[in-house]
């Protein structure tokens, strides 16, 4: 079977003001950035993945969880980019782009995956993070949880993406 892989990236830019502007572009990327993880510019990790009904719409088919980040308060302007990914248990993969620009030096995000829990087995989010500031900084973390459910999603997967 021909393992199929779906691409959403979701834009983010978050300023300190706390304002959030997203949109959508369907595209690919490839990467070549060096990882200079001996630098602690950047702290972060992936936190309650669950699934639940977080739509409403009566399936216990999404998933949620929190990203926090934490950057070194040096740095006065952050921007980093930040690639999240699914992957199921049948080889589909889910890959987020979330664009990241602040003078904070926390930063919370809550995620959705609607309608994304549709196979038993071990579910695996991924996040990357690249910080082109100090010599492209990149450093990534995963979850990996089981929902025990598996039918059919009743309509296509959506991506939400919330300042905490």
């Amino acid at each position: 079977m021909k393992k199929s892989i779906k691409i959403a990236l979701v834009t983010i830019l978050v300023f300190s003001s706390i304002m959030i502007f997203p949109y959508l572009n369907y595209s690919s990327h490839a990467f070549n950035r060096k990882n200079v993880s001996e630098e602690d510019y950047i702290q972060f990790s992936i936190n309650g993945a669950t699934y639940g009904d977080f739509d409403g719409d009566g399936n216990e088919d999404d998933i949620e969880c929190y990203i926090d980040i934490h950057f070194n308060p040096e740095i006065n302007r952050k921007k980093v980019e930040l690639y999240v990914e699914l992957h199921l248990p049948n080889g589909d993969i889910f890959i987020y782009k979330i664009m990241v620009n602040t003078f904070l030096t926390d930063v919370s995000l809550h995620l959705f995956f609607y309608n994304h829990a549709y196979v038993s087995g071990d579910y695996i989010i991924i996040a990357h993070i690249f910080l082109a500031q100090l010599g492209n900084y990149y450093t990534n973390c995963y979850v990996v949880f089981d929902p025990p459910r598996e039918e059919e999603p009743d309509s296509d997967p959506i991506f939400e993406c919330k300042l905490c």
